[in-house]
């Protein structure tokens, strides 16, 4: 009979273990649908503001075009809104890095 008794801690040990695993699957189980969910939303939110940033560059850039065939005459008119376009970009990067740390 005294054989019996650690059996029998062993098994409720196992079983009490087992439903702790199982608990614990359905808990990590979740987590990783919760972070996958998270990665999803934060994703499309990077790609967002990517996109953002690119079209705030492509005017830099396009005003970049324009004061290079500016003449010597309007070149300064041009560069006030170069200036503003890189002006703008550079908060949006430095705005969005910062969010991003």
């Amino acid at each position: 009979m005294a054989g019996k008794k650690p059996e029998r801690f062993k098994k409720a040990y196992q079983v009490k273990i087992e439903a702790l695993l199982k608990k614990w699957d359905a808990e990590i189980k979740d987590l990783k649908t919760r972070a996958d969910r998270s990665l999803a939303e934060l994703r499309k939110r990077y790609s967002s503001e990517v996109k953002t940033l690119r079209e705030k560059q492509r005017t830099a850039r396009e005003g970049l075009r324009e004061l290079k065939k500016s003449g010597a005459d309007n070149w300064r008119k041009v560069k006030a809104g170069v200036d503003a376009a890189v002006s703008d970009l550079r908060k949006s990067i430095t705005k969005i890095a910062a969010k991003k740390k």
